[in-house]
């Protein structure tokens, strides 16, 4: 049994909230099946999920004259899988790392209270059928290195969809020291993001950043607490 009430900036956010929202209300069934194995140095693991959801009163924020507001959306049926797999190697200081994540996702709006509705039958807009994201790492002692590539499909952006964006692909590249002290933790990392400095667009009209970089602090502390 699925029950969703409007978040806070659902309902009220300026401009855009929308106080006139319904709770979301369904049913959802979800099955999972994992198959793993160890064996001296690789160990492994593959994860397949399948899932499906049917929701009264779906909320989803559209543009509207210009301003993204939320809706209910009478009846959505959403189904689909996914995967996520890795395959990991350790030896001594050295370790490698692969894994892989791929999405399958159809949610449809299946009840209009409008007649002749181009938008009952189709994909959700913004919700890409398909997309998935891979990665290898390599550590040696405290330090890591690490290539990320995903793939974000077709993204319909007008529910009759007569408008979308294009595929596209990012990637990153990323690099971390992670010392090991008493009663701190961390790790201080660099990133390249984009850095095949694809054009590309996540909401229509709002082009997104060519290649950048990145660099951070986190500090964990570890206290102890005695009675």
């Amino acid at each position: 049994k699925v029950y969703r009430a409007p978040t806070l900036n659902d309902l009220y956010w300026a401009p855009g909230g929308n106080p006139d929202l319904k709770s979301e209300e369904g049913n959802a069934q979800e099955v999972s099946l994992i198959w793993q194995q160890g064996k001296e140095r690789f160990n492994w693991q593959i994860t397949l999920s399948a899932y499906n959801r049917n929701i009264e009163n779906w909320i989803i924020w559209q543009p509207k004259s210009g301003i993204w507001t939320p809706q209910n959306l009478l009846e959505v049926h959403s189904r689909g899988w996914e995967t996520n797999s890795y395959l990991q190697w350790q030896k001594g200081k050295f370790g490698f790392r692969l894994n892989l994540l791929t999405n399958y996702t159809v949610s449809t709006n299946e009840k209009s209270s409008r007649a002749n509705d181009a938008s009952v039958g189709k994909q959700l807009i913004y919700t890409p059928i398909y997309s998935g994201t891979g990665g290898v790492e390599l550590k040696y002692q405290k330090i890591s290195l690490r290539y990320n590539h995903s793939y974000t499909g077709y993204t319909y952006t007008s529910s009759d969809h007569s408008e979308w964006l294009e595929p596209y692909e990012l990637s990153s590249l990323y690099i971390a020291y992670k010392p090991t002290l008493k009663k701190i933790s961390g790790s201080l990392y660099f990133r390249i993001n984009n850095i095949w400095d694809q054009d590309y667009q996540v909401v229509r009209n709002r082009p997104m950043p060519g290649i950048n970089y990145s660099i951070g602090l986190n500090i964990n502390l570890k206290l102890n607490h005695q009675k």
